[in-house]
């Protein structure tokens, strides 16, 4: 893709045009949603971040427009699209753990997975997303059959 996303000190998001070498977008966040985490749709339409206050917000890339905020607990530590789009994988801290699978277009939590102990630390879906891939902090891996 041609756009990046940065979050200088966390406290903006940018969204850079790779080709032109300048910002498109910075969306306005007000200082209690500090940045923890964000990543793209593989096509690029959508990107989502994770905040320090267990929000979550959806992006239209491309225009930088916000499309869904999705309110949580704790630090959101990483999260992960499936391949269509349609699902959001958020992992955050708290009093314990938390896995969460999020209808993109509604916010609608669609499962919550429970089995680490400790905090995530990555999530990645399979290329037909019917498999999700969590790593813990405490060395584990947990491979999840996510149903369509």
């Amino acid at each position: 893709g041609s756009l990046l996303a940065t979050s200088p000190e966390r406290a903006k998001l940018l969204i850079w045009d790779l080709e032109a070498g300048e910002v498109l977008f910075t969306p306005s966040l007000a200082f209690t949603n500090l940045v923890s985490c964000m990543g793209f749709l593989p096509d690029y339409r959508l990107l989502a971040s994770g905040h320090y206050d267990g929000s979550l917000r959806i992006w239209d890339a491309p225009t930088g427009q916000l499309l869904l905020t999705i309110p949580g607990e704790g630090v959101i530590t990483s999260i992960a699209f499936s391949p269509d789009g349609t699902v959001l994988a958020a992992a955050s801290t708290g009093d314990e753990p938390r896995l969460r699978l999020i209808s993109t277009t509604t916010g609608e939590l669609l499962r919550e997975l429970t089995g680490h102990e400790n905090a995530f630390d990555h999530l990645l879906f399979s290329p037909d997303g019917q498999v999700l891939v969590s790593g813990s902090y405490d060395g584990t891996i947990k491979i999840w059959g996510i149903q369509p």
